[in-house]
């Protein structure tokens, strides 16, 4: 005759299999995606505001190209010495920090008429919904202004000086692009 001796089974907890993960667990990963999703959005929003002050430039160009245009026809710059504002669509119709600076001056709008035919003069180059937008003025002594606005604590490009020292405020740089005439 055999024998066989079986184990008597555990008391308590120590003999059931452990399924699913721990809370310590889910919190751990949880906070690493969080970590990896701000440093992605973070990523996402410097690029949207290269994006878009790459965007400003070239639109700043193309109105240096119609104007240069403009020149070459008619042997003057469009507009007078007084400021106008380059674009439509500024909220209030205020282009800049002074409510004397508006989309519906005559100035502004002998600027837009000047180029109408050379170049859609409703773009805003940069930032319109800020208290600095896109401003033109012809030189007295020949050539012109453009004043307009980056996103962000940036460097003017090449071509382009910061008005006075370098200007940044409330997430702007503003930017003077100078051409003495042709």
């Amino acid at each position: 005759m055999y024998v066989y001796a079986e184990q008597a089974p555990p008391k308590g907890n120590a003999h059931k299999e452990m399924s699913g993960f721990t809370l310590i667990e889910l919190l751990v990963v949880i906070a690493i995606i969080g970590l990896l999703s701000s440093v992605v959005l973070s990523s996402l929003n410097a690029a949207r505001e290269r994006s878009k002050n790459t965007s400003t430039v070239a639109q700043v160009l193309q109105y240096e190209k119609a104007i240069n245009l403009y020149y070459s026809n008619t042997g003057s710059f469009p507009g007078s010495t007084s400021w106008a504002c380059v674009g439509t669509g500024y909220p209030g119709g205020v282009c800049w920090s002074s409510s004397s600076y508006t989309e519906s001056s005559s100035a502004s709008v002998n600027f837009r008429n000047a180029l109408s035919s050379l170049i859609d003069t409703s773009v805003i180059p940069g930032p319109s919904t800020r208290t600095f937008g896109t401003m033109y003025q012809t030189i007295s002594t020949g050539g012109f202004n453009i004043l307009y606005t980056l996103e962000g604590d940036v460097s003017c490009p090449i071509g382009t000086k910061n008005s006075g020292s370098s200007y940044t405020n409330a997430g702007v740089t503003r930017c003077n692009y100078y051409n003495r005439g042709l």
